[in-house]
């Protein structure tokens, strides 16, 4: 029944439309066919070319900004790669890392440390040396070899500068 009475509406309106067209002189028709078609160019630049033609200049203007973000991206990608690599990379322990100190430590001149092994860590015992060397070794070994100064005891020795140094060093928790 409602495709019958759209059926005859649509013949009715095109019907009625039709005749009023043929009523009108060449003249009339032109003007609504040149009327028409300015109205329909009109929408179309208001609602297709227009915001198509400002979303390609937003594009353009946010491409540094974008370009940048993607480098600084790449760039901590790569960082947390580097850094997984070194958080999984095994981690001496016992006489392993007894070794691994002793050449750390002969590498930066405190060849006379006394190293104990105490638990879970080492205990590092130097008798006059700078206090800056040792400090420096300290850091190496904690950036290295994930070691942590659990104790530190450090007292003047003979000449200024110079050290009596003890330390337990302690790797990190098991997870």
């Amino acid at each position: 029944m409602n495709i019958r009475l759209f059926e005859r509406l649509s013949e009715g309106l095109a019907g009625s439309l039709s005749a009023s067209l043929r009523q009108l002189s060449v003249l009339e028709r032109c003007l609504l066919g040149f009327g028409g078609t300015f109205v329909l160019a009109v929408l179309a630049y208001q609602f297709v070319w227009s915001p198509a033609v400002a979303a390609r200049d937003q594009l353009l203007s946010d491409q540094p900004r974008i370009r940048m973000q993607l480098a600084r991206m790449t760039q901590q990608a790569d960082e947390a790669q580097a850094l997984k690599a070194v958080a999984t990379a095994p981690r001496p322990s016992g006489q392993a890392l007894l070794d691994s100190l002793k050449t750390s430590l002969v590498q930066r001149g405190l060849p006379n440390a006394d190293l104990t092994p105490v638990g879970n860590g080492v205990r590092i015992s130097i008798q006059g040396v700078r206090f800056s060397r040792c400090i420096t070794w300290l850091d190496q070994v904690r950036r290295d070899d994930k070691l942590q100064v659990s104790e530190l005891q450090a007292s003047a020795a003979g000449h200024p500068g110079e050290v009596n140094l003890t330390a337990i060093l302690r790797g990190p928790p098991a997870e």
